[in-house]
């Protein structure tokens, strides 16, 4: 029989209001959705790619918690930026969230995403 899929919305985070959910769980692992950096508290997007990288990390370490796992136990990161300028700034706050667990990543610059968010970022991790 084959495992169950388990489908959440981390509690604290604003659910999806697209046909999404913030994670599924499968085989020891926690897939998470892409997040921005929204703050949860008023829903608005924090100011700057660095302000916004570490609050989409801040909001993608609520859903592993909710999943029972965290940022250190990420193995891979997709990083998506509006402008490939971007990169050192969102790069320097990925490696202080991170500090020495750092995660496989990758990083696409110039895509478009709704006004005043400059990066996304998803994640998975074991638990």
């Amino acid at each position: 029989m084959a495992e169950q899929l388990t489908r959440l919305n981390a509690p604290g985070l604003r659910p999806p209001t697209s046909a999404l959910v913030h994670a599924v769980v499968h085989g020891g692992m926690v897939y998470c959705a892409g997040q921005v950096g929204v703050d949860p508290a008023t829903g608005a997007v924090v100011s700057g790619v660095g302000a916004q990288t570490r609050q989409a990390l801040s909001n993608l370490a609520t859903i592993l918690a909710a999943a029972g796992s965290s940022l250190d136990r990420v193995a891979k990161a997709g990083v998506f930026l509006r402008d490939v300028a971007m990169f050192a700034e969102m790069d320097a706050a990925f490696g202080e969230v991170f500090g020495s667990a750092l995660p496989a990543r990758t990083a696409v610059p110039g895509l478009q995403f709704r006004e005043g968010v400059d990066v996304e970022i998803d994640v998975v991790a074991a638990i």
